[in-house]
């Protein structure tokens, strides 16, 4: 009796088959991330503000992130979505719900979360009526 093979794949992860201007987006925009990371835990200028501790690690998270999608790897956009959530609670915790203290704070990365969002059809595979249809959804 032989036992079936399993194959593990990568969920939602761009293979091999992807076409290049997808694989070339994912490199571009995953160094790009791990770039605007970088800046964060460079932190000789921040040190003075006292919040030294959130910014290098949204820095690392940023550079994960940055890290996994130049890889090809949906865990990039999750990890992305965690550093956006903690930085939305750390903004939510410092500022309250105070206008446009608030909107300064989350515009970027709101941006930036809007980018994963791009990405995530090239990053999946998915055809072009999926896209649409998670899009309209």
């Amino acid at each position: 009796m032989s036992m079936p093979m399993i194959v593990h794949q990568r969920w939602c992860a761009a293979s091999r088959d992807t076409p290049l201007w997808a694989r070339s987006l994912l490199a571009i925009s995953g160094s790009l991330f791990a770039l605007m990371g970088s800046h964060p835990c460079g932190g000789r200028r921040i040190r003075h503000l006292g919040r030294v501790d959130l910014l290098h690690a949204r820095g690392l998270g940023l550079i994960a992130s940055g890290t996994l999608l130049a890889r090809r790897h949906v865990a990039g956009a999750w990890a992305y979505m965690a550093v956006y959530a903690a930085t939305v609670l750390w903004s939510l915790h410092d500022v309250g719900l105070g206008g446009s203290s608030l909107l300064y704070r989350l515009m970027g990365p709101l941006v930036m979360l809007f980018m994963i969002g791009a990405l995530l059809p090239a990053l999946c595979n998915w055809s072009r009526s999926r896209t649409i249809g998670i899009c309209a959804a």
